[in-house]
């Protein structure tokens, strides 16, 4: 256990160590536009490289030494290309149907060689299950695709995408357990995530495509693999309460762009951390946006019911819109937008 951290830690910080040299190398800069885009000079968009390849790199080593190999060797599959794909769109900027198809079929690569990357089964706490039958594969593969637009949509300021990150991959873990196939990788995850999350923090480094699409899409794959745990005891709404903000506001995004006539992949300064922006000051911003993620995980963890958590959170989610809505002052602390 403490290997894996040490060894996740490590690589991640050679990787934001030597940022620059390899996103020249990779030609992955991010450039400001004067519009989305205002930060200032050239940023390295490696904060997935450095969080991936210790990840990677772990479960390699894993799928040599442990029993679930099957696993270790599945999450690295799935990692590598989405990676890949999104490496190729900080570069060259590649067309939505080209993401989302390319995404569905790693995704659906990934479940028909491991079923127990899939939700086939509704499991809700009031003792009440679905079975979703023929349609658990595509329900699944949207439900992959979702989480990576969310995510995607919701890296555009700095600290939003490694807190998130890391407040999932920390519950999930705990939620786990030490002797879940997953453990490891969740740890590997978060200690990797920590140190990209101190140099994003300081504007170092931004995650970009290739982080955003990978990471989702992976940390995604360790939450159905641990819902369809039943040592592990996740349920339904729980795994809704995890992924709500993002996916919700991503959801009040696409809405508003296509009621207006616009692409929903279209990209604007309406998101959520855009509005928060709008409205405090660093670092209230982003403490604002964490702390709708990660303290309804806190209050899970606590013992509070999930469904009043549920409403709580997206209530205060609806406040916050209403609350903040148009003001002049726009905090300089931004990162790369995303979507």
């Amino acid at each position: 256990m403490v290997l894996v951290v040490a060894v996740s830690v490590a690589v991640a910080l050679l990787v934001c160590h030597f940022r620059s040299l390899i996103a020249e190398k990779l030609k992955i800069l991010d450039k400001p536009d004067g519009v989305r885009k205002l930060h200032e000079g050239q940023v390295p968009l490696v904060g997935g490289v450095a969080i991936l390849a210790p990840f990677v790199a772990v479960m390699a080593a894993l799928a040599v030494t442990s029993e679930d190999r099957s696993v270790y060797l599945a999450l690295a599959w799935l990692a590598v290309p989405l990676w890949v794909l999104g490496c190729l769109d900080d570069r060259l900027s590649l067309r939505p149907l080209i993401r989302l198809v390319t995404s569905a079929c790693v995704v659906l690569a990934l479940i028909l060689v491991d079923s127990r990357f899939a939700v086939s089964v509704l499991n809700f706490g009031t003792n009440v299950s679905v079975d979703l039958l023929w349609l658990a594969i595509p329900f699944s593969v949207i439900g992959y695709l979702a989480l990576q637009n969310a995510v995607n949509m919701a890296d555009g300021m700095n600290g939003v995408v490694g807190s998130t990150l890391l407040a999932w991959s920390s519950f999930v873990a705990w939620k786990a357990g030490v002797h879940s196939p997953v453990f490891l990788p969740l740890l590997a995850l978060a200690g990797a995530t920590v140190v990209a999350l101190v140099y994003n923090m300081r504007g170092k480094l931004f995650f970009g495509d290739n982080g955003s699409y990978s990471l989702s899409i992976v940390v995604g794959a360790l939450v159905v693999f641990s819902y369809n745990s039943p040592s592990v005891g996740l349920r339904a709404e729980e795994v809704v309460l995890i992924f709500l903000i993002p996916v919700l506001d991503a959801t009040r995004l696409i809405i508003v762009r296509s009621l207006a006539g616009g692409s929903p992949f279209q990209g604007d300064r309406n998101h959520l951390h855009h509005i928060l922006q709008r409205r405090f000051s660093w670092p209230w911003s982003i403490l604002v946006y964490v702390g709708l993620v990660a303290a309804p995980l806190v209050a899970l963890a606590f013992g509070v019911s999930t469904l009043p958590l549920l409403a709580v959170n997206a209530s205060l989610y609806v406040g916050i819109l209403l609350m903040c809505r148009p003001s002049s002052a726009i905090s300089v602390r931004t990162s790369h937008q995303e979507v």
